[in-house]
């Protein structure tokens, strides 16, 4: 028996308010291009021991970011507006650490598969 796999991107609406704005995000799906992009530029932010694995994280500045501008753009009319690092940066924490958790579900993103990922 085969399996079937849809082929659509999945995406995930969400509104964030400040001082009375509304504005709308989306979550998306990342492409394979973009997901590759996206592990590749994970890998600067990893020191790795002789045997090639992962050790340590160098350092953790931008990683938040670097995840959220491959997935998360606003909605523009009809248009979907690419969310800048800048922006991103102005959001509180605790929003960050939830568009973060949806955007790894999203992406199939876990622990396990990111230090797969990284090890590659």
């Amino acid at each position: 028996m085969s399996r079937e796999f849809d082929l659509s991107f999945r995406e995930e609406s969400v509104l964030l308010s400040r001082g009375g704005e509304r504005l709308e995000a989306v979550l998306r799906e990342m492409s394979g291009r973009e997901r590759e992009d996206y592990l590749n530029s994970l890998q600067s932010h990893v020191n790795f021991s002789r045997d090639g694995s992962a050790s340590g994280v160098k350092s953790i500045t931008g990683l938040t970011s670097l995840l959220l501008t491959s997935c998360m753009f606003w909605r523009v009319g009809d248009e979907l507006v690419r969310v800048t690092d800048k922006e991103l940066n102005a959001f509180p924490s605790r929003v960050l650490t939830e568009l973060t958790e949806l955007a790894n579900e999203l992406n199939g993103f876990t622990v396990v598969s990111m230090e797969a990922a990284i090890k590659n």
